[in-house]
């Protein structure tokens, strides 16, 4: 738990298929930094771009952000 002020919480979702595109909307929506990781670099950009859509269409993309990185190999 966090106090008021303390910066907000990272999450990091491993995989971008249709699971990991829907919790990285809802924790990107609930206001934490939320990260991508896939080993597919163009598999992790277009769920990016499925994501901003998502956020653009119901109004939430000012308020939730959402990075793309993509991983390679995870130990």
């Amino acid at each position: 738990m966090t106090a008021v002020g303390d910066p907000p919480m990272t999450v990091a979702v491993v995989g971008t298929g249709t699971m990991g595109i829907g919790i990285a909307i809802v924790v990107a929506r609930g206001g934490y930094r939320t990260l991508l990781y896939d080993a597919d670099r163009a598999r992790c950009d277009q769920a990016l771009i499925e994501i901003e859509k998502f956020l653009a269409e119901h109004g939430d993309l000012p308020q939730a952000g959402v990075q793309a990185v993509a991983q390679r190999e995870i130990d």
